[in-house]
């Protein structure tokens, strides 16, 4: 199979080196700089994969506009765009109206350095049935769960680094440990009740895109998003991509479109940088 990944960093270059274990062809978007180069390169591919941040995602993918031969895309980005708070899955429809019914996504509990290692590890894939098909054959060293909920599996994933931001504040804010957890649980059910007035699932939240990925951030210190939370209890710079920012934002301003009250992910928004 011939796949081309959008996004060349540590999730991108992890992703590579699971498609050639598996025998696949790979074209990775390092190196290309026109938009003739990503017709040239990656037309012809079989799927698309797109691991750009949510803040970078719209630009990281538009050049290959010229590309798209109707393939199935999987997001492997977990963000909301700044600005318009919109999902990934919805900027691909905008740049790709064609790819509408072609849009999957992988999201679940995975260190980029240990799928690179091709350590056992699962997600969930959501998607339509062509979708779910190919990424059987690509993802065949997963444990997979398989579904049709792309918008669950969008919340989930940018509701998971929102819930890490907020558990690296309360972590150092809190007045003890119970607080901690009261504060990721409330969190996490805001999370959920957006998801859900959106379409979602409940159980996408309770799989392996939702508490899996939550575990695996709560159980290793919770990563740049974690370290975001902690930098902001402690007045301190944020350093690096912190998605978390940009997921809490949108997942503010999506709840008050819908009318749901989000009292701990709006109180950490109103401490977040502007």
């Amino acid at each position: 199979m011939k796949v081309g990944i959008i996004g060349d960093g540590l999730w991108g270059t992890a992703l590579g080196k699971l498609a050639r274990r598996g025998g696949h062809e790979l074209v990775i978007n390092s190196g290309i700089d026109t938009a003739s180069d990503a017709a040239l390169q990656f037309k012809d591919m079989d799927i698309w994969l797109v691991a750009v941040p949510g803040k970078f995602f719209r630009a990281g993918t538009a050049r290959f506009k010229s590309a798209y031969n109707k393939q199935p895309i999987i997001i492997c980005s977990k963000g909301i765009e700044p600005d318009t708070y919109k999902t990934m899955a919805e900027i691909l429809v905008d740049l790709f109206p064609a790819s509408k019914n072609k849009i999957g996504v992988l999201s679940g509990p995975q260190f980029a350095d240990e799928v690179a290692s091709g350590l056992k590890t699962g997600s969930l894939i959501a998607g339509s049935g062509p979708v779910l098909k190919v990424a059987r054959e690509l993802f065949a060293e997963f444990y997979l769960e398989e579904s049709g909920d792309v918008i669950g599996a969008e919340i989930a994933g940018a509701g998971k680094n929102a819930v890490s931001l907020v558990f690296g504040y309360y972590k150092f804010r809190a007045a003890g440990r119970n607080e901690v957890a009261l504060m990721i649980s409330r969190a996490w059910s805001e999370v959920i009740n957006i998801g859900q007035a959106l379409g979602g699932r409940g159980e996408t939240f309770a799989g392996l895109a939702g508490v899996g990925d939550l575990f695996l951030s709560a159980a290793n210190g919770g990563g740049r998003n974690y370290a975001a939370g902690v930098a902001i209890a402690r007045r301190e710079p944020i350093v690096g991509t912190v998605e978390g920012i940009d997921a809490i934002k949108g997942l503010v301003n999506i709840a008050a479109a819908h009318k749901i009250g989000v009292p701990v992910l709006s109180a950490m928004a109103k401490l977040l940088p502007r």
